[in-house]
């Protein structure tokens, strides 16, 4: 395991992209870290843990808890209006969000 000073200098390199393929808890990180730092990310949500995530507030015409994937994805795209959405060729949690 990478340590925090090892972690930032790879974070700094301009070849690093975040990859959370169903990330669970790291979901926000991942997203928060790639735009605040400008860093490529891509993420497949998957599970969502409303009870974890009390802040997360879907940004829907009936406001409410994220408490579904839908619902994640709809507020992971309301962080910034560069976040682009695609989706992969199987079945199950197949959307991929990502800012490059």
């Amino acid at each position: 395991m990478a340590s925090n000073s090892e972690l930032i200098e790879i974070l700094g390199k301009p070849d690093t992209i975040l990859v959370g393929f169903h990330p669970d808890q790291a979901t926000d990180a991942i997203v928060n870290v790639g735009l605040e730092k400008r860093i490529p990310w891509v993420v497949v949500p998957c599970c969502v843990f409303p009870r974890l995530f009390p802040h997360r507030v879907w940004p829907g015409i009936k406001e409410g808890p994220v408490d579904t994937t839908d619902k994640l994805i709809d507020w992971i795209k309301a962080k910034n209006a560069g976040i682009c959405e695609a989706r992969l060729d199987f079945e199950g949690r197949n959307r991929v969000l990502f800012n490059l």
